[in-house]
């Protein structure tokens, strides 16, 4: 999608995670800016040695890593909208916007695909229910939201009760 909108003279910038979570990147490809965040709330083990303190970044590194998303996006100049991913609830602070901002239904943490109901809960799936409750709990705050599919529409409606007439 963004090839096509560069094409039709449109600038696009995508902001996403550094693979490396230690370092921050902006640069050009293939007419796009991409900016890389550092701080990411993720470890690569291949990237960065594992240790039990860094996997659990992905609670003590939640808010700050999105914050830094809003923060980058307020330094951008000209945009007319922002697309994102419920997933990971990356659009948690993006409320706070002066332009549009379209969720992506895509993949929710708490969707269980073997029964198209939610996860069931236990040691294992607590990171999946901390982050899957912030994705659904940010959803109704958010006037355009684009499913994939009718499938994965309805199951939001279901679960997300409160975003009936959103999507």
């Amino acid at each position: 999608m963004a090839i096509n909108l560069i094409r039709r003279a449109h600038s696009v910038t995508v902001i996403c995670a550094s693979d490396d979570t230690r370092v921050f990147s902006d640069r050009k490809e293939d007419g796009i800016r991409v900016i890389r965040l550092s701080g990411g709330d993720f470890i690569l083990p291949q990237i960065e040695k594992s240790s039990l303190i860094k996997k659990m970044r992905c609670l003590y590194r939640f808010f700050s890593y999105r914050k830094k998303i809003l923060q980058q996006i307020e330094q951008l100049k000209d945009v007319d909208i922002i697309e994102v991913a419920e997933y990971g609830a990356e659009a948690y602070y993006l409320s706070k916007c002066h332009v549009p901002v379209v969720i992506r239904l895509h993949t929710p943490t708490l969707l269980d695909r073997s029964n198209f109901n939610i996860k069931k809960f236990n040691i294992r799936t607590f990171y999946d229910y901390w982050i899957g409750k912030r994705e659904l709990s940010i959803l109704s705050q958010f006037k355009y939201v684009t499913s994939c599919s009718a499938s994965l529409k309805d199951w939001f409606l279901k679960y997300v009760p409160d975003m009936t007439g959103n999507i």
